[in-house]
C-alpha cells in the first residue's frame, strides 16, 4: 500500500508476513537467514556456489582501481594545465624595454588576464590605466 507516495508494508492479523529478501512467508527481512555471498554480495548462495559472469570477472580486473582516484587525477591535471596557461598569459603581458630587461605592467593591466572578463571590460580597464 502507498502512504504519502511511499510504499509501506502492512501487518495483517492472521496473514503470515512476507520476506522481501527471499520472498518466503513466515518471517520478515530482518529475521531472514538466507546466506549472503561475499564475492558478489547477493543473497541466496555462498562464495563456493557463486557463478562467474562476464560482469563479475571484469569487476575483479578493476577492483584495485578506484573511480574517484581516476577522476581526481584528471581534475588535478586539468587544473595544472589551466594554471600553466595563466602563468604564460601573465608572462606575455609583461613589457620589454629596449635593453631587453623585463618590466612588469601595473597590476591593473594584468588583472583582466587573471580574471575571465569580456573583451570590452579589458579595453575599459586598459584605457583607464593609461
Amino acid at each position: 500500500i502507498r502512504v504519502a507516495g511511499e510504499l509501506a508494508l502492512v501487518v495483517v492479523p492472521g496473514k503470515a508476513p512476507l520476506c522481501l529478501r527471499c520472498r518466503n512467508t513466515g518471517h520478515i527481512r530482518r529475521d531472514c537467514h538466507v546466506p549472503r555471498c561475499a564475492v558478489c554480495h547477493r543473497y541466496g548462495h555462498r562464495e563456493e556456489q557463486c557463478v562467474k559472469t562476464y560482469a563479475s570477472v571484469a569487476q575483479k580486473a578493476t577492483r584495485g582501481l578506484d573511480v574517484n582516484d581516476l577522476l581526481m587525477k584528471r581534475k588535478s591535471r586539468k587544473l595544472r594545465k589551466e594554471q600553466r596557461k595563466r602563468v604564460a598569459r601573465t608572462r606575455s603581458v609583461q613589457d620589454r624595454s629596449p635593453e631587453g630587461a623585463t618590466r612588469p605592467r601595473p597590476v591593473i593591466l594584468r588583472l583582466p588576464l587573471l580574471i575571465n572578463w569580456s573583451t570590452q571590460q579589458r579595453i575599459r580597464l586598459q584605457v583607464q590605466a593609461l
